[in-house]
This record gives structure tokens, sequence and C-alpha cells, in this order.
């Protein structure tokens, strides 16, 4: 964390939605998804601003570093979900949901509101439009978990050991494969699903962790199978 620094210079009016954090490169940095379609870099070591730049015409959503260090990823209300060169600041690859007609449900909008990347060219994302799997290379939806809420809006997704996991405007945590087959569901201490974090660095011991609306975080089993526990804040 800043060294010198109480905090992070961000301006108070600017919203920001996400953020993500490259410890590996030199400087560190911090990647700020804003509201007003920005994204600012910082330092994380002097909390100084390195850079910053219009990424789309709405809300940011979502930020995520791509594994090579040298991408991020960006989900935004306007719809669409970019990569972005950081090395040039230039889009690389860009995304519109709302324009493929098994992803567009006009009814909800075109807002994006998660993605997630695993390590093999595979991206998921969804928000007005359905949840669906998208490959990088040929850019089009290969998967779609099939969920049968019609109106299920996820908040938050991850891609793990061959699953699918979301959540959202329910109390129900999902977990698909990548055939799209429901494989587990699991009922939440909350009405709305907000995030959900994995401890991914021991296979013997896993602990998913699910926060939303209420006050509780539900912690699951290493299976993921059922709600093991839940701690009240």
């Amino acid at each position: 964390m800043p060294r010198n620094h109480d905090s992070f210079s961000l301006n108070s009016n600017l919203e920001t939605n996400s953020l993500a954090c490259d410890n590996r490169s030199e400087p560190r940095k911090i990647y700020a998804g804003c509201g007003n379609g920005e994204i600012i870099v910082y330092d994380i070591d002097t909390a100084q601003i390195m850079s910053k730049f219009t990424a789309h015409t709405d809300s940011i959503y979502q930020v995520l570093l791509k594994n090579s260090n040298n991408e991020i990823i960006t989900a935004s209300e306007d719809g669409e979900v970019k990569i972005w060169d950081l090395r040039s600041n230039q889009n690389s690859i860009t995304i519109r949901p709302f324009e493929n007609s098994d992803c567009a449900r006009a009814n909800l909008g075109k807002f994006i509101t998660c993605a997630a990347i695993d390590d093999d060219n595979w991206l998921i994302c969804g928000g007005g439009p359905k949840l669906a799997m998208w490959h990088l290379r040929s850019l089009k939806p290969m998967a779609m978990p099939q969920i049968s809420d019609p109106l299920f809006v996820p908040n938050v997704c991850r891609i793990y050991d061959n699953q699918i996991l979301s959540g959202g405007n329910t109390n129900s945590l999902y977990l698909h494969t990548f055939e799209n087959k429901l494989k587990n569901e699991i009922k939440t201490s909350s009405n709305c699903i907000y995030d959900i974090a994995l401890n991914t660095g021991s296979k013997s011991n896993r602990i998913l962790s699910i926060s939303g609306n209420g006050t509780s975080i539900d912690i699951c089993s290493s299976n993921f199978t059922y709600k093991a526990l839940t701690f009240s804040i």
C-alpha cells in the first residue's frame, strides 16, 4: 500500500465501480473503472495518477487484468466489453452482446454488469444480455448457462476449474459446466448477491465465500455443493 499517503487522491464527485490490482509490474499499479467511462491508473506505492484514458461512453462496472498483464478487460453500461493493450492504451477487441440475437434481452437493456476470463481465451459476461461464454478468437458466444429465471441479471461471475459461477438479483449462486449444464444451485442468506471470492491457494482447503445485500457472508464447502456456515457482520 502507499508508503507516504493515507489514500489515493480520488475525485470525490467521481464514481469508482471496479478496481484491478497489478502487483507483478514495476511500478505496481491499480486500474480504476469510473462512472464517467474513464480508466484511471494509479501507482500503488506513491498513490499518484500515472495516466488515464476514456474507455467507454458510460459507467464502467468491471475491470479485469488479462493474464499477460499487458491487457485489461472492461465492461460497461454502454453494452460493450473491451480488451485494451496497456502498452498503447488502444482498444484491440470489442464485444457487443446486445447485438447477438442469442444473448440480447431488449426488455432488460444492453448494460454489462460483470465479466471473467480464464487461461484459454474464454470470456464470460452478462447483464441485460444473457450470461454467455465467448471465445476471444472467434468472438462468438459458445456457451450460455441455462438459468430458469428469465429475469436473472448477474452481478458477479467467475470461471474456476472448468465451472462457471454466477450470482445476481436472486438469492441463488449458480454453478454450471462449460456445456451449460446446471451443476448446483446454492441458496444464500442474501436476497441479492454482489460478490463471490475463491481461495485458490489450496486444493484441499478451498473456500468459496458469498456476500450480498444482507449483513451475512456465506461460506461454502470445499467442493461447492452446499452452504457450510454463515458469518453475521
